[in-house]
């Protein structure tokens, strides 16, 4: 009979041993890859709510846009009714020009 301690036995023991030391290892390291991949995932989805939170809507810029337009176009009234401060004419466009 062979002796127990012989020294292929004690390669291989060797050997298991590290192959699952270095399994069990990789397993922890997976899961911690996994956290970091979720906390990364919540931060990113953090950021994507507040940036889409600040952009104006679409209908409120049209109802803004429409607005001001409005305003401008009562400031060229104004200003096109206005006598011209050069030499106190009238505009030129109700000269027909």
């Amino acid at each position: 009979m062979e002796p127990v301690f012989s020294l292929e036995n004690i390669v291989m023991a060797v050997a298991g041993f590290l192959a699952i030391v270095f399994v069990k290892n990789l397993g922890k390291e997976s899961k911690e890859a996994k956290e970091m991949a979720n906390e990364a995932n919540a931060k990113i989805h953090t950021i994507e709510v507040l940036v889409a939170g600040n952009y104006v809507r679409k209908e409120d810029h049209e109802k803004m846009t429409e607005a001001m337009f409005k305003k401008l176009d009562r400031i060229e009234e104004k200003l096109d009714d206005a006598p011209c401060r050069i030499g106190g004419h009238r505009p030129l466009r109700d000269k027909g020009v």
